[in-house]
């Protein structure tokens, strides 16, 4: 069903000029970056309602032909010169992955809803836009109900994509068209846990980084032979650990290493496997001679052996993967040294290396940082890896003369490369610029020593090494300490307290008592004329309200409360709990009531200073009655339980449904 089509690769930074001779879209391919290696966006086929995935070594689908649709062909035609300008290396291969997600869901719709999606009409669009626009929002719904939910903001670029679309094809103004419709909010979760490692955790895992490229990198400098021995863990009195390039089974390393890892000859064998097993019991078909191994035995001494012998040869796989260890060690070890980002390494060059000086404390390397305008970053490092690193140089030198001229010239100044093992080719072959998938290759080996999950990523490293920064001794203020660990990091301080601080929950609960108490002051008392709790009438006939009970319909605040506060207002729900006339009954409607508005304030992704003060009224009004009334606090426990759970009161579950579908930003709490 599937067919071949003609295919034009084009490369991202070359796209402009190409586009301005004109060009099929249904047969592009664009080039980008990811890391050092290229990463390909098989744009034409998206010209086609139905094709297959991307073919991993052609980098491209084959399509149903008679699925082409023109229309949305010379949409994408008009969104990429729309979008030239911002089709650069670092961002294009975002703004490409959502274009495709959009048109496949936009696909979808038109299929399920009979609509034709069609972008040359104005008129067509804004139904296609509307409806797309339901979609996301009914996704974002449902995404509310998962517990791990994180972010809207591919889903608010998905919006956004749809419109750009529109505009461009259509010739409107963008800003003018989204104005008619909901705008999407793209936000974050603040309720996330920040992923960081406990600091403990973290120092083993560099001090297992620096370990490994030490001993791997000397065991190719002196051809040692495997297997690779070395203590895990500090304790030097524990028996060393071995570990096992080539494979080893169980009983392999049973019968035929000794406790130092050393591999037994056949006659040490011999006599390990008699003192281990009653040899006349072992299930075989034969021996020859009692000071022979059983047949299977031998069978399995003989294969490892010549596996071994294989994997000892000079430039043997197994030798070239101890390489591309000792290179991802360094690699990572630079990362949890300094806290830098992983565009650090894939562009590190030798001349930023050699000036480096370990009798110099305080010691930086630079790099530009394209997401940053081009802006030079300064990468702090320690002095205990200033010399490992000048040392790294010549270990580098020595691996490349491993290549002829022709294979030097693909990695250049280049600090980091690796040798590619994933195809059977010649060494000359193999050489490569370091990237995203030696990493993963290193992560899965890494675990498989160490224990599934024992890896920290650079994205974990980095929140783990601002985090350690945030919290050092002597710095008392949260905002300096904030400006300390994004300096490290090299980012602005909005970026470092979004994404790499407040790590640990234990840090998290921490920090927001501390806050608490430093601005309760300013925010919440400034709005009464007394610190003592300002009472409310409980159980009392009145009328039921949305946020309770009301005894009078002339709204007054309560006395207590300065001009600071609003006014209270009837057509304001929460504005009732600072009102004279508020009523709590005590039973489960009322309490629901309140909880669920608590939930709501909790719930908002902005907690401003309103909601603040709303929060600390209802926390005040309920550990009033708690005080008075001994059976309510069981009730208080199993109605919030339930409104956590999504059971809130009825009509404030429909205000809470309205709000998100007018673009409120909402998150759900862990």
């Amino acid at each position: 069903m599937f067919e071949e089509r003609n295919i034009e690769f084009v490369h991202i930074e070359n796209f402009y000029k190409f586009s301005e001779n004109g060009y099929d879209v249904e047969k592009l391919v664009l080039i980008t970056k990811q890391g050092n290696t290229d990463s390909y966006v098989d744009i034409g086929s998206l010209c086609y309602a139905k094709r297959s995935k991307s073919c991993k070594t052609k980098h491209y689908a084959k399509v149903v032909k008679s699925t082409f649709n023109e229309k949305i062909a010379s949409a994408i035609k008009e969104f990429l010169d729309y979008k030239c300008t911002k089709l650069t290396v670092g961002s294009a291969r975002v703004i490409l992955g959502r274009l495709k997600v959009t048109l496949d869901e936009l696909y979808s719709i038109g299929s399920e809803q009979n609509i034709e999606i069609s972008f040359d009409d104005i008129n067509q669009c804004h139904i296609i836009y509307e409806f797309y626009t339901k979609f996301l929002i009914a996704k974002i719904k449902n995404e509310f109900k998962n517990p791990n939910f994180k972010s809207t903001k591919n889903i608010a670029a998905k919006q956004k994509i749809c419109a750009e679309l529109i505009s461009s094809t259509c010739n409107v103004d963008l800003e003018d068209f989204i104005g008619k419709y909901i705008d999407i909010k793209g936000y974050d979760s603040p309720n996330k846990d920040k992923e960081v490692s406990e600091t403990e955790d973290y120092r083993v895992y560099i001090n297992n980084c620096q370990k490994i490229y030490k001993i791997f990198s000397q065991f190719s400098l002196n051809n040692s032979n495997f297997p690779i021995n070395f203590n895990i863990n500090d304790d030097i009195s524990e028996v060393p650990s071995f570990l096992y390039i080539t494979s080893a089974s169980a009983l392999v390393k049973k019968y035929f290493y000794n406790k130092e890892g050393r591999f037994l000859t056949r006659i040490e064998a011999v006599k390990n496997v008699k003192k281990i097993d009653d040899v006349d019991e072992l299930k075989i078909r034969y021996k020859d001679k009692n000071d022979e191994l059983p047949f299977e035995i031998k069978k399995s001494y003989n294969k490892h052996l010549k596996m071994l012998l294989n994997a000892n040869r000079h430039n043997s796989r197994e030798r070239l993967k101890v390489i591309n260890i000792a290179m991802s060690s360094m690699a990572l070890w630079i990362i949890t040294d300094s806290g830098c980002n992983l565009s650090v390494i894939y562009g590190l060059q030798t001349q930023d290396l050699k000036n480096l000086n370990p009798d110099v404390p305080n010691q930086k390397i630079f790099y530009v940082k394209e997401r940053s305008g081009g802006r030079t970053i300064p990468v702090g490092l320690t002095n205990k890896i200033v010399q490992p690193l000048k040392d790294f140089l010549a270990f580098r030198e020595y691996v490349l003369n491993l290549v002829d001229e022709k294979e030097r010239k693909k990695i250049g100044n280049y600090v980091f490369f690796t040798f590619k093992l994933n195809a059977n080719k010649n060494i000359k072959d193999l050489i490569g610029l370091y990237s995203a998938k030696d990493l993963i290759l290193y992560k899965n080996w890494y675990n498989s020593i160490f224990g599934k999950g024992s890896y920290i990523s650079p994205r974990v490293g980095r929140g783990s090494y601002a985090n350690i920064y945030k919290n050092l001794e002597g710095v008392k203020n949260h905002n300096q300490a904030i400006d300390i660990s994004a300096e490290i990091l090299g980012h602005t301080s909005t970026v470092d307290f979004k994404y790499y601080t407040d790590a640990t929950k234990e840090q998290v609960r921490s920090q927001f008592t501390e806050f608490f108490d430093n601005v309760y002051d300013q925010m919440i008392f400034k709005n009464r004329t007394t610190r003592k709790a300002i009472p409310v009438i409980t159980d009392i006939e009145s009328s039921p309200t949305i946020a309770g009970h009301c005894n009078h319909t002339s709204p007054i605040r309560a006395d207590g409360f300065n001009e600071n506060i609003e006014q209270p207002n009837c057509s304001n729900p929460s504005t009732c709990l600072f009102c004279e006339n508020y009523v709590l009954h005590t039973d489960e409607i009322d309490l629901r009531k309140l909880l669920s508005l608590r939930k709501i304030t909790e719930m908002h992704s902005d907690l401003n200073e309103e909601m603040l003060i709303v929060k600390f009224r209802i926390d005040e009004i309920l550990k009033q009655i708690v005080n008075k009334y001994d059976h309510v606090k069981s009730l208080i426990h199993t109605i919030k339980d339930e409104v956590d759970d999504g059971y809130f009161d009825e009509n404030w579950q429909n205000i809470l449904e309205l709000l998100i579908d007018l673009g409120v930003q909402f998150y759900v709490e862990d």
